[in-house]
């Protein structure tokens, strides 16, 4: 394959990058997906069939999707604060999507 034809993508990744799939038979691939920001992404591979003139290709889409956050109090009442006096609260915020 020439290199200047491989797959080369900063949000998809394909492995193996080569091999054969002999008749009647099957090769399994894996497409890593690891989006940078929120955003629609997508990307075409191509497959080079020996004697075939042209490549078969395969469509790649993603949804980058940043993460999800929320307070473990949706509102924090203070109460009466004095000047010159310190308080201190504790509150968690929380990552409530799937991802890191």
């Amino acid at each position: 394959m020439d290199a200047r034809l491989a797959f080369q993508n900063d949000s998809f990744s394909i492995s193996p990058m080569r091999g054969e799939v002999w008749p009647k038979s099957q090769v399994e691939l894996e497409v890593t997906f690891n989006p940078q920001i929120e955003h629609q992404y997508t990307a075409i591979g191509f497959c080079e069939i020996s004697g075939k003139n042209s490549r078969l290709p395969l469509y790649l889409r993603g949804q980058g999707e940043g993460p999800r956050c929320q307070f473990s109090e949706p509102e924090l009442d203070l109460g009466n604060v004095y000047v010159n006096t310190v308080h201190y609260y504790e509150i968690v915020l929380k990552n409530v999507r799937d991802i890191a």
